[in-house]
């Protein structure tokens, strides 16, 4: 099997634990960049306020996502290794007890963390009066 770690450079140490990011997040979030360049006609008037938001937005809900893995890991009594950030989530490297609930605990609890932003997100824009239930 190939190595998650290939292709990938270190950011750091989180608690303890290696985080690496894939080159694929940098070459998605560039091109997120060169689309709001494009998109905005180019030249010295673009803002890159747009495309800033949504980097940032999209490292942070990778990074709640593996986070949220990461501390169901910990709390089934598993352990890890590493933490590879790619653009479609990241690939960890952990080891869980056999034991099929813990497995699916810590499967969901990414994708449950991703419910929570996604209905936060949803409800600051109700609120904001940027979007609406009924419409």
């Amino acid at each position: 099997m190939p190595n998650k770690s290939s292709w990938s450079s270190n950011v750091g140490q989180f608690f303890g634990l290696p985080v690496r990011y894939h080159f694929l997040l940098v070459i998605f979030c560039v091109l997120i960049f060169a689309v709001e360049f494009h998109a905005n006609g180019g030249g010295y008037r673009v803002s890159p306020g747009t495309a800033l938001a949504t980097v940032s937005m999209l490292l942070i809900s990778i990074f709640i996502h593996e986070l949220s893995h990461l501390l169901a890991v910990r709390d089934v009594g598993g352990s890890i290794d590493e933490v590879v950030l790619t653009p479609w989530g990241g690939l960890s490297k952990f080891s869980v007890p056999n034991s099929s609930a813990k497995q699916v605990f810590v499967a969901l609890a990414g994708p449950a963390a991703n419910g929570l932003i996604f209905f936060l997100g949803a409800y600051v824009l109700i609120i904001a009066g940027h979007a609406s239930l009924w419409q």
